[in-house]
């Protein structure tokens, strides 16, 4: 089979099986990003949580890097502090999808340095913060 892009759209249902071989359904909103060799979309669950699928920008080929990093994921204890894996999508023509927690950035990078900083002065005490 020849690689094609792994195009997903607003609306598609995307089902996968989780740690404890539970199967789920997350429903595509849209793309996040396209990095090096994957792409993200953001999706929703049947529940309603928020979370992200992520998989290869070429169907059609192995993915060593995906099926590298389920394994690595599948292998580790569940933490806070690290994104969680919430299963797997296995397609018959050769790719893996995983589906991670959206985890969000940091809403104080979007506003800018001079602006804080700027607030801030008229609060400072002396030899405090």
């Amino acid at each position: 089979m020849d690689p094609r892009p792994l195009v997903l759209t607003e609306g598609d249902v995307i089902s996968s099986v989780s740690h404890d071989g539970n199967s789920n359904y997350f429903e595509v909103t849209r793309e996040l990003g396209v990095g090096g060799a994957g792409i993200v979309y953001e999706c929703v669950s049947d529940d309603g949580e928020p979370a992200v699928i992520k998989g290869p920008k070429t169907i059609g080929t192995k993915q060593p890097d995906l099926e590298s990093e389920a394994r690595w994921l599948l292998s580790i204890p569940r933490h806070p502090n690290l994104i969680q894996l919430l299963g797997l999508h296995r397609d018959p023509r050769g790719h893996t999808l995983l589906i991670l927690e959206r985890v969000y950035g940091n809403p104080l990078r979007a506003l800018h340095r001079e602006v804080i900083r700027a607030r801030l002065e008229g609060r400072a005490t002396p030899g405090g913060r």
